[in-house]
C-alpha cells in the first residue's frame, strides 16, 4: 500500500440457465475487458488505475459440467491485475513511483 498491485477478477454467468438456454460469448471476440470508455467519456485523469502487463492471461470462458445435470454451464471470469498510476496527497498529485507496465490490447 499505496503503490502495490492488486489482483481482480469480474465472475458473470447465470445460475439459473444453462448453456443452452443462454449462449454467452466474449464481448468482439476478446479475452479482457478496457477502461476506453471511462477515459474517452471524462479524460485522461478519469482513472488512477491501469490493467498491468500480467493480466488477462487466460480464456475468460469458461464451461462447467456438474454432476447433477447434463447441460453445460458458462460463465465469463475475467482475471486482472490493477495499479494506481497516481493518487492525490496534500501537496498535490503524486506518481507511483514503481508502476509496472501496462497492459497492451491486441
Amino acid at each position: 500500500w499505496p503503490w502495490g498491485d492488486y489482483d481482480c477478477m469480474i465472475k458473470m454467468g447465470s445460475w439459473t440457465f444453462d448453456g443452452n438456454m443462454m449462449n454467452l460469448t466474449k464481448y468482439e471476440n476478446k479475452d479482457y475487458i478496457t477502461m476506453e470508455a471511462l477515459d474517452l467519456q471524462v479524460g485522461k485523469y478519469a482513472s488512477s488505475l491501469i490493467f498491468t502487463e500480467d493480466s488477462f492471461k487466460e480464456n475468460p470462458l469458461e464451461t462447467k459440467f456438474y454432476p447433477c445435470c447434463d447441460e453445460p454451464y458458462q460463465s465469463l471470469n475475467y482475471r486482472f491485475k490493477v495499479q494506481r498510476k497516481w493518487r492525490m496527497t496534500e501537496k498535490g498529485m503524486e506518481s507511483n513511483p514503481s508502476l509496472k507496465n501496462k497492459f497492451q490490447e491486441e
